[in-house]
């Protein structure tokens, strides 16, 4: 199974557990050296960059090949333009006009970098919050940078 189909199950376990819970938490999903899924909650806390420290090191003890970030956020839905740029950089995607509510997974696979998806949280009055069709993202080579990306442990070159 590729990283694309690795996120598409993921997303439908995470679909099962949204229409439940009406919403998710933070979880990492990986295999580990001997070719095992694991299924990991997201440490609580609200220094991130301790938490990250922790989750890369449970991922390089477990000797993980591949890794999937799932967790809710926002993003502005349709192109970005220069005005957008601004506002996003003052107020964050959550308080931009056209915001959009997702649930994000972001894959990373030893061999086939980086992968990222979103489906939408579609609200409606008083219905229950339920998830929309999966999407995956265009990223550009080199652009995409953060505590998220290269959680997967370095290997050594072999000679």
């Amino acid at each position: 199974m590729n990283l694309h189909e690795f996120i598409k199950r993921a997303s439908e376990l995470i679909g099962e557990r949204f229409e439940e819970a009406g919403s998710i938490r933070p979880m990492f999903h990986f295999i580990n050296g001997d070719g095992d899924d694991v299924v990991m909650l997201a440490p609580p806390d609200n220094d991130k960059d301790l938490v990250m420290g922790l989750v890369r090191a449970v991922l390089k003890g477990a000797a993980a090949t591949r890794v999937v970030f799932i967790d809710e956020g926002w993003m502005v839905d349709g192109a970005v333009n220069i005005e957008d740029d601004e506002l996003l950089r003052r107020y964050g995607a959550r308080n931009h006009p056209r915001r959009i509510e997702v649930v994000m997974f972001s894959g990373e696979d030893e061999h086939e970098g980086l992968v990222m998806a979103t489906r939408k949280i579609v609200r409606k009055d008083t219905a229950r919050p339920r998830l929309g069709p999966l999407e995956f993202l265009s990223l550009l080579q080199g652009t995409t940078e953060g505590r998220l990306v290269g959680l997967l442990p370095r290997r050594k070159l072999q000679s």
